[in-house]
């Protein structure tokens, strides 16, 4: 059991990175894209080129906002009664999965607005041209 609970580990913290590589490419991409529309329109295209990375803060808020609730959840289930752990602890995921949710849906949100303002701005200054 040790040994595949390593393996285990190993497997989710690979797969953790590799979902966070992704989605701070995700942030800068948009970002490095809203900032060279930003430069060539300025207005409100300046303030709209902070969008990929305030998703990315938020998102990121939601995934600890998560973490501290599972942590939470399992000192809940240590001090629930041993016929209502199992309820305990599945209501408390339940819970936790929460502000996951929100913090993603925020997040991605956030990256679809920063994508269509900046191939908008794009677009709109390519006919000015």
């Amino acid at each position: 059991m040790g040994q595949d609970s390593e393996v285990s580990e190993g497997l989710q913290l690979v797969v953790w990175a590799l979902g966070a590589a992704l989605h701070l490419s995700f942030a800068i991409g948009l970002f490095a894209w809203a900032r060279r529309v930003a430069g060539r329109r300025g207005g409100f295209f300046r303030v709209a080129q902070w969008a990929p990375l305030l998703g990315l803060a938020v998102s990121l808020g939601g995934g600890c906002w998560t973490s501290v609730a599972l942590s939470r959840a399992f000192v809940d289930v240590a001090r629930a009664p041993i016929e209502a752990r199992s309820a305990t602890l599945a209501q408390a995921i339940a819970d936790a999965m929460w502000p996951t949710f929100f913090g993603l849906a925020a997040g991605l949100g956030l990256y679809v607005t920063s994508a269509v303002i900046s191939t908008v701005g794009g677009r709109a200054r390519g006919r000015l041209e």
